[in-house]
């Protein structure tokens, strides 16, 4: 399955669900590294990185999900939508 297939279902789960969720321009039009998927959920700010089951995340990305963690964010890699179910769950 590719990325863009989790990012679907990702987001289609999402909308479901109610929880607001974006998918993050990438290219010419993002900032790069910036997570796939930013959602609200509760009330909280989450950033997802969705990558295929295997391939680890580029350094950029690991630095965006720290920047966004400092700024007391939740931000996540993913590689299935039960994943992102599971961390879209556990927001408190």
């Amino acid at each position: 399955m590719r990325e863009a297939d989790i990012q679907k279902e990702i987001v289609t789960w999402a909308q479901k669900n109610g929880i607001w969720v974006v998918k993050y321009p990438g290219g010419i039009f993002g900032t790069t590294g910036t997570p796939d998927l930013i959602l609200c959920v509760k009330g909280r700010f989450l950033a997802l990185e969705v990558k295929k089951p295997g391939k680890p995340p580029k350094k950029i990305q690991e630095y965006r999900q720290n920047e966004i963690r400092k700024s007391g964010g939740i931000s996540e890699i993913v590689v299935s939508l039960e994943e992102a179910v599971k961390v879209i769950e556990g927001v408190g």
